[in-house]
């Protein structure tokens, strides 16, 4: 392929360089198992990192060797898409038909890829680079780079000799490209797929092919982030309306979209490099504001969504956010609905960017309850707490007024609720009320069992709540709360 023009000697000597990366972890990892297996599964990566001589504390080994894995897997693909492109124009003898349209004075779209005008121009002005993908963003059209500007763009990122961030031309295009509605939908992806992202900002080079070593997440830092800026962007979309019916309602009536998207740029950029990285991330995200122009209180917005990425979701699924003393507390940290609105976007695309299987009605749930709870305090002031026995008063009328209006009497009810501690009426909706008290009420005199239910959450009342209810007709409850709680059966005396 070099011979024939395919290939140049610096492409080869890096296809080459790849490859003994490849081999060599691979021939470590035979060594190990002593047969032919070419899955470098999680229980063979501390050997096969030891072998090759990966050092550090903890898995800081296998961090190393796993990010040249990756690193070289990503150059090896780049390399092989710009190989088949050329390939394709090489082989086909039919002529070249497809439309150009001049895009500026340096590029031009051709078919469905961009390509460069000029033969050297990213080297010669590098913020270019940029301009280059603001016109992806402005033509949705465009798929991918053309092989010959693509070799152009891999030429001229290697030798670079700062980071496109420290060229002031390049900052005012990369905020403008933040600030562009469809820079999400293809611009910043292939920005992170062809090392533009490494190129422009310091701290992202840091955490390409960064494992992450937990229960929860699938992916490497920055795919996990790049997985994210893609669940915001289906926020926009009408589609996703019933999945994520808060965030499609806030992400549009947000003053400032690019501040999420630098809030979930940063939010995991200090991985990897130990401390905090919430803490960390925090700090740069709010050096990168200052520095990119953005006003102060700006900057303590981004820093603030990254220091506290993972407040909602913590306090939504650990926390009783059933709790009046919870969401006071939660909302004394968020300070203000526009906080809340940003925070709600990013940890909803945060959960499902985490891992696919993690998102599910219950999540949903959980933190829209949250959210409008904590909006709702807000909008009453910080300074004047909710009289939880208001809202139990509030709470027992309007579901006695759902009760009555089936036909069961005042004093029925009474005597039914007079079991339940008062908790109980904090942590149900009335419409949750009105329905355990329909079903108990309905069955209690063909009850002979005593049914005990205690609810597992971390967020359930401690104490127990009991009711004379049949077995055979509580079916239909059991399965509404089968996940919720657990259920004991005792024989009534």
């Amino acid at each position: 392929m070099s011979k024939y023009g395919f290939l140049t000697d610096a492409e080869f000597r890096e296809l080459d360089e790849c490859q003994t990366v490849l081999w060599r972890i691979r021939f470590a990892l035979h060594l190990e198992l002593r047969r032919y297996d070419n899955r470098l599964t999680f229980a063979h990566q501390p050997s096969v990192a030891e072998t090759l001589g990966y050092q550090g504390d903890g898995n800081r080994g296998i961090e190393m060797m796993m990010k040249d894995f990756y690193r070289t897997l990503g150059r090896v693909a780049e390399l092989n898409k710009m190989l088949i492109r050329l390939f394709e124009l090489e082989i086909n003898d039919e002529p070249d038909n497809k439309k150009i349209e001049i895009l500026s004075d340096d590029f031009q779209r051709k078919g469905r890829q961009i390509e460069a005008r000029k033969p050297a121009l990213f080297q010669a002005r590098p913020d270019t680079i940029i301009d280059m993908f603001l016109h992806i963003a402005n033509d949705k059209s465009i798929e991918s780079i053309s092989a010959p500007t693509l070799r152009q763009l891999r030429t001229a990122r290697r030798r670079l000799n700062r980071f496109l961030c420290d060229i002031p031309e390049a900052k005012e295009k990369f905020i403008a490209l933040t600030r562009h509605p469809n820079a999400l939908h293809k611009a910043f992806p292939l920005m992170h797929k062809h090392g533009v992202l490494s190129a422009y900002l310091p701290q992202w080079s840091q955490i390409v092919g960064q494992m992450q070593f937990d229960l929860f997440h699938a992916y490497t830092v920055d795919e996990h982030t790049i997985r994210l800026l893609k669940h915001i962007n289906r926020f926009a979309q009408e589609e996703n309306r019933d999945k994520h019916p808060i965030c499609c309602d806030v992400l549009p009536r947000l003053a400032k979209p690019e501040l999420l998207l630098l809030a979930a740029i940063f939010h995991d950029i200090g991985k990897g490099r130990g401390g905090d990285h919430s803490e960390i991330g925090a700090e740069e995200a709010y050096t990168f504001c200052i520095d990119h122009g953005f006003s102060r209180p700006e900057a303590n917005l981004v820093s603030w969504l990254v220091g506290n990425h993972l407040l909602m979701s913590v306090t939504a699924q650990r926390r009783d956010i059933y709790d009046p003393e919870v969401i006071t507390d939660f909302a004394q940290k968020v300070r203000d609905e526009e906080r809340l609105d940003y925070l709600i976007c990013l940890t909803v695309a945060d959960i499902n960017a985490t891992n696919p299987e993690l998102w599910n009605s219950w999540k949903r749930t959980l933190l829209a309850e949250l959210y409008y709870s904590t909006q709702k305090a807000l909008r009453r002031g910080l300074e004047n707490p909710p009289d939880v026995r208001e809202r139990i008063r509030h709470n027992q009328h309007l579901a006695s007024a759902l009760l009555r209006k089936h036909g069961f009497a005042p004093r029925d009810i009474e005597l039914l609720w007079q079991r339940f501690k008062a908790d109980y009426f904090l942590r149900h909706t009335h419409k949750q009320i009105a329905w355990h008290s329909e079903h108990i009420l309905n069955h209690e005199a063909t009850s002979h069992w005593c049914w005990s239910v205690k609810t597992r959450r971390a967020a359930a009342p401690k104490s127990l709540s009991t009711a004379k209810i049949s077995p055979a007709s509580l079916r239909g409850l059991l399965r509404h709360w089968i996940r919720k709680t657990s259920v004991f059966m005792t024989p009534r005396s």
